[in-house]
């Protein structure tokens, strides 16, 4: 008999998630997914109100706007087209859209672009072996509960760090729900420790980099998880020497993290 387990892998490797963004009559931003964020590298709140031209190539923004022209106000419509899109640090990525127009009240509303990729590196700028396409890999083997010392280590092996902790923020403090060290590297800092450094963290919503009074570089960066309106907790990563800044992988992976495993808290 085939488990529920299995035959869910086998539906989930039949489907492929697409990135959906909108924009109004006027080729502005009104919304966006997550996986839109990811593919154009840039924070919704960043988008919104900006013109779609400035994340397309001149041929692709001709055919769009040839597309939208000619639409009929009255109806309804899906059209099939070839894009390319480009990423905040200017990358072109080519992808097929679907284009439709949306309608409010009888009204036509805004444009609603689907995205298909053909594969996952197209949308998550990372290999299928790299951080995030493993951490995708590792979400979808969740069945019901796991364990988070399981996702501490995933992150530690990417970082080269020698902790890591994924906490949860609850009635103003955090509780460490899994972590993961180098039992080859001696470090005395204590993961069970947070200071008001580390909860503000989940209140300023951004990845942070700290150091000790006494340190001249900064051997903890900090990334919070957040799911829609709210940040659940943080991912503390202790590495074994200084690191100039947040890293934009860990910012994504901690993203991605943030609204798959928010449920499992």
């Amino acid at each position: 008999m085939i488990s529920a387990g299995y035959e869910r892998k086998a539906i989930d490797g039949k489907l492929t998630r697409c990135a959906v963004f909108k924009i109004d009559l006027k080729g502005r931003f009104v919304y966006l997914d997550d996986l839109a964020e990811d593919l154009l590298l840039s924070p919704k709140e960043c988008l919104f109100g900006h013109s779609v031209k400035g994340f397309l190539t001149e041929e692709s923004y001709n055919t769009l706007n040839a597309i939208l022209s000619r639409a009929r106000h009255y109806e309804t419509f899906f059209e099939a087209v070839d894009l390319e899109i480009i990423d905040a640090q200017k990358v072109a990525h080519p992808l097929r859209g679907i284009v439709s127009l949306n309608f409010v009240a009888g009204n036509p509303s805004n444009y609603q672009i689907i995205l298909i990729p053909t594969s996952r590196e197209e949308f998550f700028h990372t290999p299928e072996g790299d951080l995030n396409g493993r951490l995708y890999d590792f979400i979808s083997d969740i069945e019901t509960n796991f364990d988070w010392n399981d996702l501490a280590g995933l992150i530690r092996e990417y970082a080269g760090a020698s902790q890591v902790g994924v906490y949860e923020y609850a009635d103003e403090r955090l509780r460490l729900l899994g972590s993961s060290a180098d039992l080859e590297f001696k470090d005395n800092r204590e993961l069970m420790l947070t200071e008001s450094r580390h909860v503000e963290v989940t209140i300023n919503r951004k990845p942070v980099s700290m150091k000790e009074p006494d340190e001249a570089e900064s051997r903890e960066v900090c990334y919070p998880t957040v799911c829609g309106e709210a940040c659940w907790g943080i991912i503390r990563i202790l590495y074994k020497s200084g690191v100039a800044g947040p890293d934009d992988a860990l910012v994504k992976a901690s993203r991605l993290i943030g609204k798959s495993l928010f449920m499992y808290v």
